[in-house]
């Protein structure tokens, strides 16, 4: 039987079944590619369209999580939160979901967008030229804080490639 998701988290079983469905896109995704063994997966996107949101999100995961870290980026409040319970993928298991408040243009649409994978047992621009040799699309998204590729997947799932963890560079550029 095929459950159905919808793509809006109003409770945390929204969320885990919302991550199971776009995990299985992950594993397809990587297996198809030859990544076990050269990633693995570091956090999800979920965005939000409202302020009031943003703050629902983060109370519903705030008992759920073993820390909550917010940041402003871009003029807008980011919260980093560690997940007591892992999720499981064929790369590794994610423990850290990223919420992002609107932002200022009012672009950004309710729901969880993104995957971001990290390279493991090679190096950034391996990665990139291997799944460049595999004929994956890649998109290079610069941003002033952070810049990764990007793979659009055909349901619109993002799995974004980045040179470190996010937690990671959270230590190093904002805790210093």
């Amino acid at each position: 039987m095929m459950v159905y998701c919808q793509n809006m988290v109003n409770t945390v079983k929204d969320f885990e079944c919302i991550a199971q469905d776009r995990l299985s896109l992950l594993d397809k995704f990587c297996s198809e590619n030859q990544l076990l063994g050269k990633v693995k997966a570091d956090h999800f996107g979920l965005k939000c369209a409202s302020s009031e949101s943003y703050e629902k999100q983060r109370k519903l995961f705030e008992f759920e999580s073993f820390f909550v870290y917010q940041s402003i980026i871009s003029n807008r409040r980011i919260s980093i939160i560690g997940l007591k319970n892992g999720i499981e993928t064929s790369v590794g298991e994610l423990h850290y979901l990223e919420l992002s408040d609107q932002k200022q243009d009012y672009s950004q649409k309710e729901g969880i967008d993104h995957v971001e994978i990290v390279p493991s047992g090679c190096t950034y621009d391996e990665l990139v030229g291997h799944l460049r040799a595999q004929g994956v699309p890649l998109k290079e998204n610069i941003k002033p804080h952070h810049t990764t590729y990007d793979v659009v997947l055909p349901s619109g799932f993002v799995i974004k490639l980045s040179q470190e963890k996010l937690v990671d560079k959270i230590k190093r550029e904002e805790m210093k």
